[in-house]
């Protein structure tokens, strides 16, 4: 090879010209191979370069679009403050730490996750959704029931934030912790407004196939792991069922087990049975009193450390909180059969729920509100405890279901709860209020007479005759302490009576009392006994039976075709075999009293029924409202006269029905209404409403459950009925519906676009929303 031949190559290798070894040929070819093998070495190792190059750009690229996505996701700009906002020119360290890692806006109820990384609450449980269980930060494995509140100094140092107000012809500086209510004070600027959640309910669970079905499907065509598997929902729903969070009780409570992890329990278990015991033919599902309080306060954690912080209190108090408990029960007649296995049960079955109602804490020298139940009447706050099939008149089965549970009851009343909350180990008691109870319940467990009974109260000892004449003044005598020693005179008759005076002694009671009840009056069932008792009236005016009250039977019976045809064609009023609430609320209006008053000739008579009608308007809100005090004061002062004016209208322009007696409500309205309200400050918040709407639940998630068998069916409606009642859930709820709200839509070829809609992914068309 002559040296003309020489090889020659690109300057940026660092070489000017060819190796040696080639230029001279003489040069062993061994070195020359060895000279090669370096050059081709270098060679690579500046394509390595140049290719690590290239992906650390298109990595950085990809976290570029990835935190874009994360951000149209969260869409929250005009919910969460900018951190442009913020007063004072921090370092940026310090504003990294002290935003949100998806939107970078200001910690808005900040959470944070396993990983010890820290978010809005709404942007990371949008995200989880989304994006999949992982942090957007570090893509460490994360669930929603995995998120909790950062600690009290981080918040004290967030909350202690100064933030430039955004409203026009404003300068002021605030504290972050007081920003919601300084904004709230500019009416006119609509974009200072923080954004205001409308809430939500929960969903219906699918069933496992479908849910496993849609799980494949949405993957498979999104490529995104929208749906949570259903083992993961499983393992969280777990946290938010009683059994699952340790506790302790001191002193232990007696004849009930130490043991803290004890989920859905059989009702008839621990119960002796022997040949000549009563048969007990029903199903019954419970759980354990004290486990559902417990899993009911620790879902409601969140709510009351944020009361706490609303009245200035220290988050390191450790109590003792005072827990107000309402009890309900009721009886349902006509659950519908399912075709499973098991035993013939009756087509009938009774729910015992409780609700907790308020938490305070004592606090110096007085008791301090930390949580207080906005709507009492929710089914959404009505957490089921016991649910059986079984006839509601049972005596026997009654008490065989109830009485471990009504052990369970008194026995927390002289103990106190030891329950971690908020990392701090917390006390707290219990007041049970049994008030959830219609009339026919109330005598049913206090062992008084029937409805019927000559002794019409369950609050005093008064007669139908004696209530008749005396149709206001009475005074609240009756407890369940009374109703026991009663009881113990009615069994032993130590004064050796006959069978009336002994009666009359006792005063109705003619059975054991086993469940605790407060003397009250239910305002649902005062609104459907009196509305039963105005539908009468009117049908008798019709007839006017003031001037012939020996009509036949056949007479009253067209009165009141009479009177259902008219409201149906001028009130659309469709008539009814049972009084219910909705009927009953239509009823009572003074377009009906017009209506009705077309059907009766005399002018007198119209006075005195439009007069009655609205007395009972001006008193029924006294009893209906969760505060009369704040709600209707007038109406609360003026109870006493529109009371006495209601009977004194009885006694005369209505003389032909209520001489010598008087229904059980109406004495009750008109007696017992302003001695309740002076003791408990309320009638309508400590109603069973909340129980009955309850009963429409079990009935809807007894019809979707998938399970064949009657005894397995009882605890899924038991569980799935108890996540309904959720707190956090709805919490969760609300953030999903927010998304929803904002607009973002899911394209077909699973791309994201502008927007991601959730709502056509994670429900099927034909499921049940309530």
């Amino acid at each position: 090879v002559s040296a003309s031949m020489a090889v020659s190559l690109p300057p940026t290798l660092g070489l000017s010209s060819a190796p040696d070894e080639i230029q001279h040929p003489h040069i062993k070819f061994s070195e020359w191979k060895f000279k090669l093998f370096r050059l081709s070495k270098r060679l690579r190792t500046v394509m390595d370069r140049a290719r690590q190059a290239r992906r650390c750009k298109r990595r950085t690229q990809d976290r570029i679009s990835s935190k874009e996505l994360m951000k149209k996701i969260a869409n929250c700009s005009k919910i969460h403050l900018s951190t442009r906002l913020l007063a004072v020119d921090f370092p940026a360290h310090f504003v990294k730490s002290i935003s949100c890692q998806i939107c970078e806006h200001i910690l808005a109820d900040p959470v944070e996750t396993n990983c010890k990384h820290v978010f809005c609450r709404i942007c990371i449980l949008r995200c989880l959704k989304v994006m999949g269980s992982y942090c957007p930060s570090c893509r460490y494995p994360c669930f929603p029931t995995d998120l909790e509140s950062p600690v009290k100094s981080f918040l004290s140092i967030l909350n202690s934030l100064m933030v430039k107000c955004p409203a026009e012809e404003c300068d002021e500086e605030v504290s972050l912790e007081k920003y919601n209510h300084h904004v709230s004070s500019h009416k006119e600027s609509k974009e200072t407004f923080v954004h205001i959640n409308k809430g939500g309910r929960p969903r219906q669970h699918l069933l496992c196939s479908q849910y496993h079905k849609m799980y494949r499907t949405v993957k498979a065509i999104t490529g995104r792991q929208i749906f949570q598997p259903l083992h993961a929902l499983r393992s969280a729903e777990k946290v938010l069922l009683p059994g699952y969070h340790p506790f302790e009780w001191q002193p232990p409570l007696k004849n009930v087990s130490s043991s803290t992890d004890v989920g859905i329990i059989d009702g008839l278990s621990g119960l002796a049975s022997s040949v000549d015991d009563y048969p007990v033919d029903t199903i019954a599902k419970r759980f354990r009193y004290d486990a559902a309080l417990v899993s009911a306060l620790k879902d409601m954690e969140e709510d009351i450390l944020e009361g706490m912080r609303a009245q200035e209190l220290d988050d390191y108090l450790n109590g003792p909180f005072t827990v107000v408990v309402k009890e309900s029960c009721d009886g349902m007649g006509d659950v519908s059969e399912k075709h499973g296995s098991g035993p013939a049960v009756p087509e009938k079955a009774v729910r015992f729920s409780f609700t907790v109602m308020k938490i305070s804490i004592a606090h110096g020298s007085q008791n301090v509100k930390v949580f207080e139940e906005a709507k009492p009447n929710s089914e959404l706050c009505c957490k089921p405890l016991c649910l059986m099939l079984a006839d509601e008149s049972d005596h026997e089965t009654l008490t065989a279901i109830l009485s471990p549970l009504i052990a369970e009851r008194e026995a927390m009343k002289s103990s106190e709860l030891m329950l971690e909350m908020g990392g701090i180990l917390r006390t707290f008691k219990f007041i049970f209020r049994g008030t959830g109870y219609d009339e026919k319940l109330v005598r049913e467990v206090e062992g008084l007479e029937a409805s019927g009974s000559v002794y019409i109260c369950t609050l005093c000892d008064a007669t139908r005759l004696e209530a008749s004449q005396n149709l206001v003044f009475h005074s609240i005598t009756r407890s369940h302490a009374e109703n026991l020693e009663r009881y113990e005179v009615w069994r032993s008759n130590p004064y050796h009576e006959t069978v009336e005076e002994l009666r009359d002694r006792v005063k109705g009671v003619s059975a054991k009392p086993f469940i605790e009840t407060v003397p009250s009056i239910d305002a649902l069932h005062c609104d459907i006994g009196n509305a039963a008792e105005f539908y009468k009236i009117f049908q008798l005016e019709i007839g006017e039976v003031y001037k012939n009250p020996n009509a036949s039977k056949e007479e009253r019976k067209r009165w009141q075709a009479t009177l259902d045809k008219h409201l149906r064609k001028k009130m659309n009023l469709k008539p009814i075999m049972r009084m219910n609430g909705n009927f009953a609320r239509k009823l009572m209006t003074k377009e009906t009293v017009e209506a009705v008053c077309e059907l009766i000739p005399s002018q007198e008579r119209h006075e005195a029924l439009r007069e009655l009608m609205d007395l009972y308007l001006k008193m029924k809100p006294v009893w209906r409202s969760s505060c009369p005090a704040k709600e209707c004061p007038e109406s609360l002062c003026q109870y006493s006269f529109n009371s006495q004016r209601f009977a004194e209208l009885l006694s005369t322009k209505f003389k032909y029905r209520y001489e010598g007696k008087i229904t059980n409500y109406f004495h009750k309205t008109l007696a017992h209404v302003p001695e309740i309200i002076e003791r408990d400050g309320s009638i309508g918040a400590w109603a069973s409403e909340g129980n009955e709407s309850g009963n429409k639940l079990f009935r809807r998630f007894r019809k979707m459950n998938a399970r064949q068998s009657k005894y397995y069916e009882m605890e899924d409606v038991l569980k799935h009925h108890w996540l309904y009642t959720s707190k956090y859930l709805q919490k969760f709820m609300n953030a999903h519906n927010a998304l929803k709200d904002s607009g973002f839509t899911l394209n077909s070829q699973g791309g994201l676009g502008d927007s991601l809609d959730l709502e056509d992914s994670p429900e099927p068309q034909d499921s049940m929303e309530f």
